[in-house]
């Protein structure tokens, strides 16, 4: 007992003892410790063990998706050959003229694109090529069991291109294949979608210049003026297909492009 000294004299005040502990409550106090060592440490184990296991879902996962990003592309060796390429349209913006061999409904323009066309067919991939294509690929006709079809995606978007151009030139006598003007429609349907999907797959960034009018006080594009580019070599592209076409020719429809 303490004493506390006051105004009116000493008051006694009771001691504030600690609590003792007993052994068996020491014994469940150093218990439930080591329970919560052993529980926070397995915890912290268990996260990094699924922390490790979530990263690695995810790299696989991005992996897979870059591959499905790759595409038909980039399971066949086609020759990819850099060059500079100057592009220019005679296409006159300021006074509205046009004058260019590959336009226009002349029998030279669908000469050209003919020529151009003339090797757009189905090509010989091998077994080992075809297996690492994202969806399965018919045999070639007529080869042997190794031998299997593809078709070069730039051959299909210019063959949609021609038709087009055929079509806005209404130059349609020579076009073959379709057996209704329905089928027609929806060909043509198909190949402007087409197109659309490929021009914003490949989106071009490369900046177009623009001209000042000041009669109309307007920006308009400078399509009468060159622009360099670094593009892929397409007459190596053409050699490798041609190097790539079948030995025996189908019966059918062998153009591959729809």
């Amino acid at each position: 007992m303490l004493l506390a000294k006051s105004i009116a004299g000493y008051t006694s005040i009771q001691d504030e003892e600690e609590p003792i502990d007993t052994p068996g409550e020491q014994h469940e106090h150093r218990t439930g410790s080591r329970i919560t060592e052993i529980l926070t440490s397995r915890s912290y184990l268990c996260f990094i063990h699924g922390a490790l296991i979530t990263t690695c879902f995810i790299v696989a996962l991005q992996w897979f998706w870059k591959a499905s990003l790759q595409c038909f592309d980039a399971f066949v060796d086609v020759p990819i050959v850099w060059e500079e390429k100057t592009l220019q349209t005679p296409f006159q913006f300021s006074t509205g003229t046009f004058d260019d061999s590959w336009g226009g409904s002349s029998p030279e323009a669908d000469a050209k694109w003919d020529e151009l066309l003339s090797i757009a067919s189905v090509i010989r991939l091998t077994e080992s090529e075809a297996r690492r294509l994202p969806i399965e690929t018919a045999h070639l006709w007529g080869e042997d069991k190794d031998s299997y079809a593809g078709f070069l995606e730039v051959y299909h978007q210019l063959h949609c291109l021609n038709r087009i151009r055929r079509h806005f030139y209404n130059r349609t006598a020579e076009m073959h294949g379709d057996p209704t003007p329905e089928f027609s429609l929806n060909h043509d349907e198909h190949c402007f979608d087409y197109l659309r999907q490929n021009l914003m797959c490949f989106a071009d960034v490369s900046i177009l210049p623009q001209s000042w009018n000041p009669e109309t006080k307007a920006i308009y594009a400078s399509f009468d003026t060159t622009v360099k580019k670094k593009c892929r070599s397409f007459e190596a592209i053409s050699q490798w297909a041609i190097s790539r076409q079948p030995h025996i020719i189908p019966p059918g429809n062998s153009a591959g492009h729809g």
